[in-house]
């Protein structure tokens, strides 16, 4: 065989071929396990020519999808305008009255043209327009509901109702409708902009329903693609606080500014906080969902001013100085203010008595540290 011309061993195991770890047909077709879930069948229509190549009968499924040349046929419906792309009235445009036994009967769009005419189905396509409201039927994206926005030779552009993200779709996937998906999955559990559970780690919001996916916005700003079985929902942690910029607390539902220089002015309302990451949902925000991740510490409580000013000249060490300069150590609510705590007296043997301060370390100075203890865990400061 050619394989071991070129250098390759194989062996065979009753009516298949191993070769290199994997096990083959004898026509070359390549055997593989997947999980379950890795799969999706509905709406998996085979070709003709798929079928041949698996010599498979033509008969054992239903083929009135599958015309002589491959093709799929038309999700017709009642109510559907459509285009006729064979015969003489090739380009004619008209709308689907009646469907019966293959046959479509189309009242067309011309002025010359008052009576119904009757065309088979395999002689139509959809054809759709800019700013038709419409429903996916089919695909990744079913269910799915939205607002065309551009119409391309052989796809269409739809802008999605709930993620108002763009989706691209077949013609033949799509259908005339008034009302709106509500963005709930096909089980009922999840729905757009929960929050739900990945790993140990890891927790995410939903900004895209697809029929066996969801297109997740991690706490590490990221997206991940993953199937309904692979996250659990989890109670919204509504009892979780964090500071802004300046100090201020923030909760649930509070109204922020974000400060982070590539997303500055934005402004929305805080939806979820866990650990060091608040998602935001900002409704002038085209990309998922508008939804945004980032650090408490990147916000600002709307209706409140900087707390912070440089303008008074007083030293970041100054343990005299305002609160506003102060190391977290002082602002902490497990210190004491300074102000109100006991003085330091120094003795006459140059101590001071009972409360001696410890020699200053000042190693630390310039460096880049991190908190481990306290209110302030986990803050990196220098």
């Amino acid at each position: 065989m050619y394989s071991r011309k070129i250098g390759g061993e194989y062996a065979k195991d009753g009516d298949t071929i191993l070769f290199e770890g994997n096990r083959y047909s004898t026509k070359g077709f390549l055997f593989k396990q997947f999980r379950m879930n890795a799969i999706i069948t509905d709406g998996v229509e085979p070709k003709v020519a798929e079928l041949e190549r698996f010599e498979q009968s033509v008969h054992s499924i239903e083929v009135s999808a599958v015309s002589s040349k491959g093709e799929v046929k038309q999700n017709l419906a009642v109510g559907d305008n459509v285009q006729v792309i064979e015969g003489d009235l090739k380009h004619l445009e008209g709308k689907v009255i009646k469907l019966e036994n293959g046959r479509a009967t189309m009242m067309p769009k011309h002025e010359d043209l008052k009576d119904p005419l009757e065309f088979a189905v395999g002689e139509l396509v959809k054809c759709f327009k800019e700013g038709d409201h419409v429903k996916v039927i089919s695909g990744a994206h079913e269910s799915d509901t939205g607002l065309i926005v551009r119409v391309d030779e052989n796809w269409v552009v739809v802008l999605s109702d709930l993620s108002r993200n763009e989706m691209k779709v077949l013609p033949r996937d799509l259908q005339l409708c008034a009302e709106m998906s509500s963005g709930v999955d096909s089980m009922g559990i999840h729905q757009l902009g929960d929050l739900v559970k990945i790993d140990a780690n890891r927790v995410g919001v939903i900004v895209r329903v697809e029929k066996e996916h969801f297109q997740l916005l991690t706490n590490y700003d990221k997206l991940e693609h993953l199937p309904h079985q692979a996250v659990q929902k989890m109670k919204p942690p509504k009892a979780s606080r964090a500071l802004d910029c300046d100090d201020n607390q923030l909760k649930f539902e509070d109204l922020v500014e974000i400060c982070d220089g590539k997303r500055d002015n934005f402004k929305g309302q805080i939806c979820y906080l866990y650990k060091n990451a608040a998602f935001v949902h900002v409704r002038d925000h085209p990309e998922n969902a508008g939804y945004l991740v980032c650090k408490p510490k990147l916000l600002r409580l709307s209706g409140t001013t900087a707390k912070r000013s440089s303008g008074s000249g007083a030293s970041p060490f100054d343990l005299n100085a305002a609160p506003g300069y102060m190391s977290p150590k002082y602002n902490s609510p497990s210190y004491p203010s300074q102000a109100t705590g006991p003085a330091f007296t120094p003795t006459s043997r140059g101590g001071f008595g009972s409360l001696a301060m410890p020699k200053r370390d000042n190693s630390l100075i310039g460096q880049t540290i991190r908190i481990t203890r306290g209110p302030y865990k986990s803050y990196v400061g220098s």
